[in-house]
């Protein structure tokens, strides 16, 4: 799509995102990087995130000689740290984030959904922080006299 002309409806998708990231879109203080709405994991989680993250690190840089280092080789053990640490802080996410997001703003009017999904996806993936995305029952149809839209994201572990 990026040579193709964008829509209104994309570029509105685009925005909507914006708004879901401001107000609405949680990251963890686990994450590397965080939006507004960051949640707190306990302070022992924390802690075995942050030493996960170390041992990945050491494998980046080579502070330390690990075990694993020793054991694999460099590349090998730098797999075996990162699939410690993502599957740890995708534990976290499953059991601190809400799997559904309902995100309200003001009411708009859409004409093409796919256009509109294809601009919000676009920019939630963008963020490089979003646990979330538009599924297929992500938007929600309201009454002509409705002050408000509404968007419902799914949480997304490991895609």
């Amino acid at each position: 799509m990026k040579n193709q002309k964008k829509t209104a409806d994309y570029y509105l998708g685009t925005l909507v995102g914006q708004i879901i990231f401001h107000l609405y879109l949680p990251t963890m203080n686990v994450d590397s990087l965080k939006s507004p709405k960051v949640i707190n994991v306990s302070d022992e989680e924390k802690e075995e995130a942050d030493r996960l993250q170390t041992i990945l690190n050491e494998t980046y840089y080579g502070y330390d000689i690990t075990e694993e280092i020793s054991k694999y080789g460099i590349k090998k053990a730098t797999e075996i740290a990162h699939e410690n640490w993502i599957n740890y802080i995708y534990k976290l996410a499953e059991k601190h984030l809400p799997e559904k997001l309902h995100c309200r703003f003001e009411r708009i009017e859409v004409e093409n959904l796919k256009e509109f999904r294809d601009g919000l996806t676009h920019y939630l993936w963008d963020t490089d922080l979003s646990w979330y995305m538009p599924e297929d029952d992500f938007w929600t149809e309201v009454g002509n006299h409705s002050w408000f839209s509404e968007v419902i994201l799914t949480r997304r572990i490991g895609s």
